[in-house]
């Protein structure tokens, strides 16, 4: 099961980068779901 377990770590370490760049993505394309802080 390596390549199973590979997702999975892939997955946990792309998790605290996805939550932030969809935050940015969607205050970038729209004002009223700005994030709320602007780094």
């Amino acid at each position: 099961m390596a390549g199973g377990k590979a997702i999975w770590v892939l997955l946990i370490l792309a998790f605290p980068l996805l939550g932030p760049a969809t935050w940015f993505i969607s205050g970038r394309n729209s004002t009223l779901m700005a994030p709320p802080a602007h780094c």
